[in-house]
């Protein structure tokens, strides 16, 4: 039995070299997991335990878990169970408060489902969900509260129409006394490189190069046509772009990591880390002190709109309405 010592403090980096270690172990009948978690954060816990469950999946072998919390926050916040041991609470069973959104996963064939009962499109049943967490974690403050709905929508919106994923996993916290509020989202389906490689008009060698540019204004695995353009929720390719600038604006910084590859952007520099995460799990933080421009995301989408023109259009799409603006106004 390989015994698998699980990082205490589950930081980005930790939770890179917990995924390269457990990809190059050799394959085993059964492996014994020593878990001691100590503080940890929405995106470490929601990351962590998909590179677990992963690793669960690829080497069908038999696992147990030596597990010794010292803190009672990835009990109450659903880590245990979702990677499947019998300890705290259950993914969407956590008390949601004022400062914090529990780990739960969204089931997509469910939002398919509720969208059909309520007779709209699912885009629109996300934009309800992502309105119900914003307001949890805003506090009642209400440019935060605009700004977390639209980039809950604009992630989760991302999984639908690209990830060809089963669920949306997600988690959040504001933490009043450091300025800080965190949102992780995450699927395990189609990482961004093999979803921006179906655009063949784009030229995207290996994840570096598609995480880079996923995060610019008009990148789509859909190819730019006159139809979209009318769609009020055309994919155009701008919810990353808009998203991390957001975080980029107010502050805070942009993880994302997808395939063998993470990018972390904060003010104008990209740097990135090895890892190995099937899907694409995302972290935006952004400082609530930050935020007095009721305009922003009118403003960076005018820069979006510049960078478009520079470029060409024959690659880029124009932004739909949704992809730069509340849908609430």
């Amino acid at each position: 039995m390989e015994n698998i010592q699980i990082p205490h403090n589950l930081s980005i980096s930790n939770c890179n070299m917990l995924a390269l270690n457990l990809y190059g172990l050799p394959l085993e009948e059964e492996y014994n997991l020593l878990l001691n978690l100590g503080n940890t954060e929405p995106f470490g816990m929601l990351y962590a335990g998909a590179i677990i469950r992963q690793f669960f999946y690829r080497n069908k072998a038999k696992i147990t878990a030596d597990i010794h919390p010292s803190t009672s926050y990835p009990l109450n916040m659903g880590f245990y169970k979702s990677i499947g041991f019998n300890l705290g609470k259950k993914p969407g069973e956590g008390n949601i408060s004022d400062n914090h959104l529990p780990i739960e996963y969204l089931n997509i064939k469910d939002l398919d489902q509720k969208a059909k009962d309520n007779k709209e499109l699912i885009q629109e049943t996300i934009n309800s969900k992502a309105k119900d967490l914003s307001i949890v974690l805003s506090r009642g403050e209400e440019l935060l509260n605009k700004y977390l709905q639209f980039s809950l929508r604009e992630i989760m919106r991302n999984v639908i129409e690209h990830a060809i994923a089963d669920k949306i996993w997600l988690a959040g916290q504001y933490w009043q006394t450091r300025d800080l509020v965190e949102i992780a989202i995450l699927d395990e389906g189609m990482g961004i490189y093999e979803s921006l490689s179906r655009n063949k008009k784009l030229n995207i060698s290996n994840n570096e190069v598609a995480l880079h540019y996923s995060l610019q204004p008009g990148i789509s695995r859909m190819v730019p046509n006159k139809r979209n353009q009318y769609d009020a929720w055309a994919n155009s390719g701008y919810g990353l772009f808009m998203t991390s600038s957001l975080c980029k604006n107010l502050g805070g910084d942009f993880v994302m990591s997808s395939g063998n590859k993470m990018i972390f952007v904060k003010d104008d520099k990209e740097i990135f880390y090895e890892t190995n995460f099937t899907g694409t799990a995302i972290r935006l933080r952004l400082k609530p002190s930050q935020i007095q421009d009721s305009d922003l995301l009118t403003k960076i989408s005018k820069e979006g709109r510049k960078i478009i023109q520079k470029k060409g259009s024959g690659v880029l799409n124009k932004p739909s309405k949704s992809s730069t603006s509340f849908m609430d106004d």
